[in-house]
């Protein structure tokens, strides 16, 4: 969502200040570079309260790549179970629909052990960010533009508390 006229167009709708799903999620220590493989560009996505009620909203819209996620319906409301990839997120309703038919795998072994018990609406990923479903697998090295979103957001908010604790200090 970075492009100058996908901002205009949800500033014009009145979305352009809402979060977006990067800012609900929270992967475990060691978990970023699984949790920005499997959600990519999702973490661009614009939260919004109901995607269908905005339905209507894109209509005009021409160009790019628009991303809306609201919460969760309760088909989708999933636990976090062990060994499920959302068992290692701190996150919001959001995410349980991208993510609850995903595993986690501490090393490619124990992935490929994994693999052929997988059904056709399941996959596993590593900490490396290797994902694999019953006959597929994806790896992403670095490759679209919001590799490093996760990282990024972590490190802000470091340097936010940092900032605030020296301006204490010098007030």
């Amino acid at each position: 969502m970075g492009d100058g006229n996908e901002k205009k167009w949800l500033d014009a709708k009145g979305l352009g200040k809402n979060p977006r799903l990067a800012d609900f999620v929270q992967p475990a220590e060691g978990w970023d570079i699984a949790a920005e493989t499997v959600l990519g560009s999702y973490l661009q996505a614009v939260s919004v309260d109901d995607v269908a009620a905005n339905i209507g909203l894109i209509d005009d819209f021409k160009k790019g790549e628009l991303l809306l996620i609201g919460k969760a319906t309760s088909a989708a409301n999933v636990s976090a179970k062990k060994g499920r990839l959302l068992s290692e997120f701190v996150s919001g309703d959001a995410v349980q629909g991208l993510i609850s038919h995903v595993y986690a795998a501490e090393s490619l072994a124990d992935a490929l052990a994994l693999q052929p018990q997988l059904s056709a609406t399941e996959s596993v990923v590593t900490r490396e960010g290797i994902w694999l479903g019953n006959n597929w697998l994806r790896v992403a090295r670095d490759k679209d533009a919001t590799a490093g979103v996760l990282k990024r957001k972590q490190e802000l908010e470091v340097i936010g508390r940092d900032k605030q604790q020296a301006e204490q200090q010098v007030a």
